[in-house]
């Protein structure tokens, strides 16, 4: 559901029923890039408007390290709690971002899939960091975010042989010509871990080529590219 919220913005909901999601778009000039000179005001705004305690990020480094939010980590692309009202959060510009939330054992976790975090199945990180803590991926739900979908994603050759190495992937169709298809791979990684199909949400937005919604892209603006901001948080 598309949400108007302070300052003009807009940002895309998703209730999961006891954990809401929250995508940011680039409505009205919304930007969260950590090193803009906005950041902080509308990270602020943003907790302020959900009444959050926090909302807890990484500096990404396209990794596959997944971290406690309580933990004094400040590098990786992935957190996890168990606290309510403490959103987790990633940044992305064509990236996926993939939320989680097992609703029996009250967990969350937000991760930050590019393809190298793809190939190297950040996802799997995450359920296991959450199974760790007592939590089931039969009884996670995964919402898959706005990114670069598989009709503007085109990748090389050196990319698609990355891909082409891992079991999962092999006799799967995630290409269509050079285009990568992320939410596909991803999907694909979550049934393996356990995750059920029908626990599986996506969504139909590009980064790159929506004009219903408009999102920041770095493949399309470069270095005039803003960020988004992706995040979970359990009531």
């Amino acid at each position: 559901m598309i949400k108007d919220i302070v300052n003009g913005y807009k940002v895309i909901e998703i209730d999961l029923e006891g954990a809401k999601c929250i995508f940011t778009t680039s409505y009205n000039g919304l930007d969260l890039n950590r090193e803009g000179r906005d950041f902080q005001k509308n990270l602020n705004c943003l907790k302020e408007y959900y009444n959050l305690t926090d909302i807890a990020y990484l500096k990404q480094i396209h990794s596959t390290y997944v971290y406690d939010a309580d933990s004094e980590k400040d590098t990786g692309d992935g957190l996890y709690t168990h606290r309510k009202n403490l959103g987790v959060a990633v940044f992305t510009a064509d990236c996926v971002p993939i939320l989680v939330y097992d609703y029996k054992n009250c967990l969350i976790a937000s991760l930050h899939s590019g393809w190298k975090g793809t190939v190297e199945n950040i996802l799997k990180e995450g359920i296991e960091s959450l199974v760790l803590k007592g939590g089931n991926p039969e009884t996670m739900k995964i919402v898959i975010g706005p990114h670069n979908k598989s009709c503007c994603y085109e990748i090389g050759s050196d990319v698609m042989e990355k891909f082409n190495e891992k079991e999962i992937f092999k006799g799967a169709s995630i290409f269509n010509g050079r285009n990568l298809d992320m939410e596909k791979a991803i999907i694909l990684q979550a049934l393996n871990e356990g995750i059920l199909k029908e626990n599986i949400i996506t969504m139909e937005y590009c980064t790159f080529c929506s004009e219903d919604v408009k999102f920041h892209s770095y493949r399309r603006d470069r270095e005039e590219s803003g960020r988004m901001f992706s995040y979970i948080y359990m009531k």
